[in-house]
């Protein structure tokens, strides 16, 4: 952050509709000194007013040069430097409102600073003023003690401390936001910044005027300008072209962070710079202050010199300085450089400059407050309403601030407000849960503890998948309270709840374009069957029932270890497909309302017993869930390379491996049945990887429970393999193996692939996924039920009650699907259910369908597909 270059050059400027000529000599006399430029060739009107509240001489002022306007229009076409022409999208805004609406919204916030006005809030309450000086002179006052007491390193932290609340001070007197009297105001700011913190009044005035008058503007906004050690815009670049400096830049963003305790001793030495030079400036004001600016500087520095000298050593004197220095400019710089670096910049000349109210709304981001964060931050939190209203006492900012959000709603404005850890990582993505559009950030997506699922509803409605994840789970509806009152966000532009799908009617790819009203009643028909079943107890568990299961499921493994061989192997293979409904149950929470118990066991079902990890089989699973069968979200359809079930999974071979295989799809159909034993080893491969990497993974939750699960994994193969290394010889070691893996995996994989790889496909972000009931119902398929299917499917063959009520006990399955099938008739929705050899012959026919596609498209990554 540096002083903006003094521009003495004459301007024109528009206020309350006149263009008024403003030459050397106004610009000189100018108290406010060089933010006036910062209005040149553009209307400052709002500006003017926000600034000058209350200020009779400024308004004779501007009577007097509205005397002489002229009739002036600024040229069209402004001349803008050769550096400006590279600028990027990604950090550089677009602003784009028509005039009229600009108009609009200027008039509405004209009126909406006289309300304000009317309320008194911008009275200041004279105690507030009092106690915070006295708090600053306490803690300095206190790092005297805690030095004469010989706590050095206490003293030093304390005095970083002071430093910090003493430039809320300066803030605060330099905006004017105390006294009516500027000259009372001017005097207090000498004393807590020139003489207690060693900040230059009039230079701090003269950078941050600039920066309020032009927030974000490249070129005007010296706050933006952090040359030559960081480039916040691509522009910056061309300016450093030549300099070795540019072979660091790559890495700013790492040592940004660690660049932040130096801004204090960066803004020291522009204080000094600045005093020393004030004699000489072209501002008329800065040449009158000079000397008491130099004066109060000199006093600050003597008062520093002093309390060093009485230090014990040298060694110690160095320790103080730097601690005291380092860490005042951390609590001052985490503040200052979070409202405005996250949000976009704007051209020199970008026509938001028209519209004071829209610059700062759109440049600003509040951090969200709290007791101890707006007294740390000396109320810049609410960084939005200081913008807009810079003269304000602080202690008011908290009452505006809902008046605020409710002009920018009326609006249409944008109000960002975020935690601190958010303001820095604003990959932004926006979900609708309950009727509200949420904003779920980067920092919020990777402490999800179900990990990427919820990034499969960006841009949609996630209310019924929410209430079917989440049932009966109190933190996830806390935090969803949470998330309602902090990030609910206004949004004009939704991306997939108007949009038809885009590319239906596809082989195996189905369209969904049911009208908005019929939409709607199936959904509200559907909270009702929630509730109904909610009522009737159907997700309350019976103990005893899972108490049965795993008894029946440690039976079996008892009796593999109990038979020989080849018994053995088929009985162990039964069981790990039977722990593996258990898994399932337990991971869908469905066997209590505890979620811990609940994942330890399925840790131990899952990991240990099964060997596949908990934690890959929730990121795969739940995102199948949350997606099914939509084409891009939905893993469980995505085969390649081996099968292709819709066109777009033969744009996926571009591998030489891929290509030579991308031959055997024309035969996919034959093949399908012999490769479903090999499920299971793919799995396992596919757990020890995840495991592998889960301390390193983005999301939370997989880092903290990455060692339990690589502990358990290990179990499950130390045990499997000790099993094999018991057995005679080495011919029967791999035919227990293979028979053992092999039809683990047939028998589960018969299951997996009939409930949804029988059913059509959906296109990527179909607006299917705004209706939670269709796109279950409209993508799963039961098997036609018994007392045997319902054993060893492990209740997956009703799989459209499972897929609409997850977290339902296996148990009550039965009992649901007679509601399911009345709602569905009710709603003129279709139920599928058939017996397994209609279904295979659907997966038969979707596979044959696109082997018989091959040969008649044209893939561009691969000629092994394309026609001869």
């Amino acid at each position: 952050m540096v002083i903006c270059q003094v521009i003495t050059e004459p301007f024109h400027m528009k206020i309350n509709g006149k263009w008024l000529h403003i030459d050397k000599e106004t610009l000189a006399k100018h108290p406010g000194g060089i933010a006036m430029t910062a209005y040149r060739e553009a209307d400052a009107t709002t500006a003017f007013h926000i600034f000058h509240s209350g200020s009779k001489l400024a308004y004779r002022m501007i009577e007097k040069l509205s005397t002489s306007s002229i009739d002036y229009e600024p040229s069209k076409e402004q001349e803008v430097s050769e550096t400006l022409s590279v600028l990027n999208d990604e950090v550089i805004g677009n602003w784009n409102l028509d005039t009229q609406r600009v108009e609009t919204i200027n008039r509405n916030f004209d009126r909406f600073r006289l309300k304000v006005q009317k309320l008194g809030l911008f009275e200041a309450n004279n105690g507030f003023y009092f106690r915070k000086i006295c708090e600053a002179i306490g803690l300095l006052s206190l790092a005297v003690l805690l030095q004469l007491l010989q706590r050095f390193i206490l003293s030093a932290l304390i005095l970083a401390l002071a430093w910090q609340q003493l430039g809320w001070l300066i803030h605060d007197y330099a905006h004017h936001q105390h006294f009516k009297n500027h000259y009372w105001n001017d005097l207090i700011s000498y004393v807590v910044g020139n003489l207690l913190q060693g900040f230059s009044s009039g230079g701090w005035k003269e950078q941050h005027n600039m920066h309020h008058a032009a927030t974000n503007i490249i070129g005007r906004d010296g706050d933006i300008n952090l040359l030559p050690f960081w480039a916040v815009v691509p522009s910056d670049l061309q300016v450093m072209h030549g300099s070795w400096i540019l072979k660091i830049i790559p890495y700013q963003h790492i040592y940004w962070t660690i660049a932040f305790p130096f801004l204090r001793i960066s803004w020291l030495v522009q204080s000094i710079t600045f005093v020393a030079n004030m004699s000489n400036s072209p501002f008329e004001i800065n040449r009158k202050r000079a000397t008491i600016e130099r004066l109060a500087l000199f006093l600050h520095w003597c008062t520093v010199f002093t309390q060093f000298y009485y230090l014990p050593t040298h060694k110690i004197r160095l320790i103080y300085f730097f601690l005291s220095q380092l860490i005042a400019g951390f609590l001052l710089a985490h503040v200052v450089t979070y409202n405005h670096y996250s949000t976009p910049k704007f051209k020199h000349y970008d026509p938001i400059l028209n519209s004071y109210v829209c610059l700062q709304l759109y440049t600003t981001r509040n951090m969200r407050p709290g007791i101890l964060i707006d007294w740390l931050w000396g109320g810049l939190n609410y960084q939005i309403e200081h913008h807009l209203f810079p003269s304000m006492p602080r202690h008011n900012l908290k009452v505006v601030m809902p008046l605020v959000k409710e002009f920018c709603m009326e609006n249409d404005l944008p109000y960002m407000v975020n935690g601190y850890f958010e303001g820095w990582l604003m990959e932004i993505q926006q979900m609708a849960i309950d009727g509200k559009w949420l904003l779920i950030t980067r920092d919020f997506q990777k402490r999800h503890p179900g990990g990427s699922v919820i990034t499969h509803y960006r841009d949609a409605d996630a209310t019924q998948v929410f209430h079917a994840f989440h049932e009966g789970s109190k933190i996830a509806y806390k935090q969803l309270d949470l998330l309602k009152k902090r990030n609910c966000i206004n949004v004009t532009d939704r991306l997939n709840t108007d949009k038809d799908d885009s590319y239906a009617d596809e082989i195996n790819v189905s369209s969904y374009n049911l009208p908005k009203a019929k939409e709607k009643q199936i959904i509200e028909n559907f909270v009702a069957l929630r509730e109904e079943l909610i009522t009737e107890g159907l997700f309350e568990v019976n103990p005893t029932y899972y108490i049965y299961k795993i008894a029946e499921a440690f039976g079996l493994l008892l009796l593999a270890f109990i038979l020989q061989y080849m018994s053995s192997a088929i009985i162990l293979a039964l069981c790990w497909q039977q722990f593996g409904w258990l898994t399932h149950d337990f991971c869908h929470q469905q066997p209590g309302k505890n979620r811990q118990n609940n994942d330890f066991f399925s840790l131990i079902f899952g990991n240990i017993v099964q060997g596949f990890s908990r934690d890959w089989w929730k990121e795969k699973h739940n995102t199948h869930h949350a997606a099914t069968n939509i084409v891009g979200q939905d893993g469980d359809i995505d085969l390649s390379p081996l099968f292709a079930f819709v066109l777009d999974d033969l744009m996926k071979y571009k591998t030489l491996f891929e290509q030579l295989i991308s031959k055997l799809i024309s035969y996919q159909h034959f093949y399908f049945t012999l490769m479903l034993p090999f499920l299971r080893l793919s799995w396992v491969i596919q757990s020890i990887l995840f495991v592998i990497g889960a301390p390193y993974n983005q999301y939370k939750q997989h880092v903290i429970n990455a060692p339990a699960e690589q502990v358990c994994i290990l179990l499950h193969w130390s045990w499997v393999i000790f099993q094999l290394w018991l057995l005679p010889a080495g011919s029967v070691r791999v035919l227990y193996f293979t028979i053992s893996q092999l039809g683990a995996g047939f028998l589960i994989a018969h299951v997996v692939a009939y409930s949804h790889n029988s059913v059509t496909k959906f296109p990527h972000q179909s607006r299917l996924l705004n209706n939670f009931p269709c796109l279950h119902i409209l993508t799963t398929r039961n098997m036609l039920p018994s007392p045997i299917v319902d054993w060893f499917w492990g209740g997956l063959n009703y799989q459209i009650e499972h897929h609409l009520f997850p977290t339902i006990p296996r148990a009550n399955l039965k009992r649901v699907s007679m509601k399911v099938r009345k709602y569905c008739e009710m709603n003129d929705l279709p139920y599928l259910v058939d017996d397994y050899w209609t279904g295979y012959k659907l997966i038969f026919n979707q596979l044959k369908s696109i082997a018989n596609a091959v040969s008649k498209i044209r893939c561009p990554h691969s000629e092994n597909l394309c026609d001869d």
